[in-house]
């Protein structure tokens, strides 16, 4: 929507222009300060989203494919939401795990008994292999570790998000002793940068839970794309993102108001949280100046 309101700003200036002298100010200021709104809004929203995360921002690492697995009390829904997901990260793109039989890393369960499953992951440890006989929900079941970020229970969609920390070249952390009996410490390699981080943090293991009685009204694409969005990011759920149109609205406003899935915004948002080809240190203004050239183009 911004886009079409920027592109036709742009367009009503230009004749504004063309039929005023052309050293007229007054529509050339209108449309600078269109783009330079546009710009701020794009910087509060990243701000805004990836409050929760501190100095870096997550995402999945390309030596962490995703291998997605979808339980739901309707199988055909666990289908789509899974198919959709896949779909969305080819498109952002995010590496993928080709094997049908992966080990999974993102846990999606769509279900009337989400306080049953809660209760069950209130504890430390990773993935835990479980047989749930006949009752058709899900394979496996995930226990955060200790200081996973968790979204809070009164969401009708719920995150665990487990992330590490690695260098940002790639290459493993290493880990070193002072003396014997003492506890490694890990150090990054310092790649002498002003610019480049010597660290970024990477998404290793993502559980989502929706409460399906909290989430009444919408339909599986919106629930699917939202899915999505917080699964390959780590935004803030509780986060006021004002008036601007993206799927982390799903249930913050009006039901006539919700997106359809996700916007232009959202779009550019992953974009630009894997297109960047290094981890700066102000990652968050790489991602808003991806945004930017995607959302407002230089006319």
């Amino acid at each position: 929507m911004f886009r079409k309101v920027l592109l036709s700003s742009l367009s009503a200036a230009s004749l504004c222009i063309t039929a005023h002298a052309a050293n007229d100010p007054l529509e050339t200021v209108d449309v600078v300060g269109s783009r330079e709104q546009l710009r701020e809004e794009i910087h509060q929203f990243v701000s805004s989203v990836t409050r929760l995360d501190g100095e870096l921002v997550s995402r999945w690492s390309r030596d962490t494919p995703i291998c997605p697995m979808v339980a739901a009390d309707h199988p055909a829904v666990g289908d789509f939401i899974h198919k959709r997901l896949l779909e969305i990260a080819a498109q952002v793109p995010i590496r993928t795990e080709t094997d049908p039989k992966c080990e999974p890393n993102l846990f999606v369960i769509v279900s009337a008994k989400t306080p049953e499953y809660a209760a069950k992951w209130e504890g430390a440890g990773n993935w835990e292999k479980v047989d749930n006989g006949s009752s058709g929900v899900g394979r496996a079941r995930w226990k955060p570790r200790p200081g996973a970020t968790r979204s809070v229970e009164s969401l009708p969609v719920r995150t665990w998000h487990n992330m590490r920390i690695g260098q940002s070249d790639g290459m493993p952390i290493i880990f070193t002793s002072l003396a014997p009996g003492v506890r490694e410490t890990q150090k990054a390699k310092d790649l002498g940068s002003r610019i480049v981080s010597n660290v970024s943090e990477n998404l290793n293991g993502v559980v989502v839970l929706v409460d399906t009685k909290a989430a009444a009204g919408v339909t599986v694409t919106q629930l699917a794309d939202y899915v999505a969005m917080i699964s390959f990011a780590k935004p803030d759920l509780e986060a006021d993102l004002g008036g601007t149109e993206s799927i982390l609205q799903l249930f913050a406003v009006e039901p006539s108001k919700r997106p359809a899935g996700l916007t232009e915004w959202d779009q550019a948002f992953l974009h630009g949280l894997y297109r960047i080809n290094f981890t700066p240190k102000q990652q968050r203004t790489a991602i808003a100046t991806k945004m930017v050239s995607e959302l407002a183009p230089p006319p």
